[in-house]
């Protein structure tokens, strides 16, 4: 699979996976040993990193799990809106809010294949 793959598509996948579960503000998870460290690879992190962490999340959430039972959508609703701004980045917050509905067509339309 890699041998089709040009040397920039390679690397903004490779900064997507490294950033994607980065978080801004104080509850980030952090893999590196220092802040200026953090900071310094979220400043490198693309848009399509926070979009697959709040989708990654979204259906980590909304999906029956070996571990867990799925959140009812209130509770997830509630969870984004008290994440906003710290642990994501509040436009693309904002952005899964307003398009809930879409985003539950998809999930409802992949559960039923």
């Amino acid at each position: 699979m890699l041998c089709c793959c040009d040397a920039s598509a390679l690397e903004k996948n490779g900064s997507r996976a490294r950033c994607h579960r980065l978080h801004i503000g104080n509850s980030a998870v952090i893999r590196l040993g220092r802040l200026s460290k953090l900071l310094a690879t979220l400043a490198g992190c693309p848009l399509e990193a926070g979009v697959v962490g709040i989708v990654d999340v979204y259906d980590a959430l909304r999906e029956r799990r070996v571990y867990k039972e799925p959140w009812p959508i209130e509770r997830v609703i509630d969870f984004f809106r008290e994440k906003r701004g710290t642990a994501f980045e509040p436009a693309l917050v904002d952005l899964l809010l307003d398009n809930l509905d879409v985003f539950e067509r998809i999930r409802l339309a992949e559960d039923a294949v």
